[in-house]
């Protein structure tokens, strides 16, 4: 009696187990042929999520050469997405340690000229500091000597001559002040120009990286509410065909329309809710406008999908 009990009971768990898993199988099943048909009419593939989602059950699947096939395609266009978006982001790497490498040379050659720059006005001081020594004997001597208040006993044609040389010497580094004055003047508006040319295209070249980028993450990001909103529209259609679960669908459906407003999916799975119950809201030439209608009148009979079950018909956790 105790022996016919224990093969009962496991015959009953092989036969729940066997059961569960021919559910799944038919429930898979239903799902690549939902997105096969779709692909046919939108020309949308399957996602690195759907994949993910069938690839246990491939092996037990009876698939036809066409849904084979557009499982490999989908597969090879997972591949090729991962690899371009590896490349894109290597290359963004690449460049933008190109512009640091680039952005220190040019900040290297403004130091290089601010150092000179300030040699250059020591150089300056000191020229200055020795025509102002030079300028206050000369002045002295030239006075002094037009005086006649010297000691020195040389003749007016000497005292004229002496006169001559100092005030031609003093001319002389008055010209040479002149001289490093405007070259010092040159090399500062040299030194500021360098400098503004290399802020100005470094950061336009910077922007530039930027702005490139923040529109390929900006347009990953649409691609990617729109890969979800596939998800959530197949599996709308599922619970409506398959579970007869048009509160379910609904709010699938209604989610996946809400991400992406040209989901032709999402749009139908609404109006086949409204079908299925018999009930009559009005007509519209505009699916976008019938679909809002559609969501105003049963919103608050079939309410709105959760975060935890929106995270889990996505394949989180």
């Amino acid at each position: 009696m105790k022996f016919e009990l224990s093969h009962d009971t496991l015959a009953r768990v092989i036969y729940d187990r066997s059961s569960t898993e021919d559910k799944m199988r038919l429930k898979i099943l239903g799902f690549i042929r939902g997105r096969h048909q779709y692909y046919l009419d939108n020309k949308n593939l399957l996602t690195k999520e759907d994949l993910a989602y069938i690839r246990p059950y491939l092996a037990k699947l009876e698939l036809s050469p066409d849904e084979d096939n557009f499982i490999k395609r989908s597969r090879q266009a997972v591949k090729l997405q991962y690899y371009w978006t590896l490349g894109s982001t290597i290359f963004i790497i690449i460049v933008l340690g190109a512009l640091f490498i680039w952005a220190m040379r040019g900040w290297g050659a403004v130091e290089k000229t601010r150092a000179h720059l300030e040699f250059s006005n020591q150089e300056k001081n000191r020229a200055l500091d020795s025509l102002r020594s030079v300028q206050r004997r000369v002045d002295s001597l030239a006075q002094n000597l037009k005086e006649g208040e010297g000691l020195l006993q040389i003749s007016e044609k000497e005292k004229e001559d002496l006169i001559k040389q100092l005030v031609a010497s003093r001319d002389s580094l008055e010209q040479a002040l002149e001289t490093v004055t405007e070259e010092n003047v040159s090399l500062k508006a040299r030194a500021r120009s360098l400098e503004e040319k290399n802020k100005q295209d470094g950061s336009d070249k910077l922007q530039e990286q930027i702005e490139k980028r923040e529109k390929e993450l900006k347009n990953r990001e649409v691609s990617l509410v729109k890969s979800q909103s596939r998800i959530l529209s197949s599996k709308a259609h599922y619970a409506l065909d398959k579970d007869k679960n048009p509160k379910l669908a609904f709010q699938l459906a209604r989610e996946a329309y809400e991400m992406d407003p040209t989901n032709t999916e999402a749009t139908t799975v609404l109006n086949q809710v409204v079908n299925s119950r018999n009930d009559y809201i009005g007509q519209s030439n505009s699916p976008k406008r019938r679909a809002d209608q559609i969501i105003r009148t049963y919103k608050a009979r079939y309410g709105k999908l959760t975060d935890a079950a929106k995270k889990r018909a996505l394949g989180g956790n």
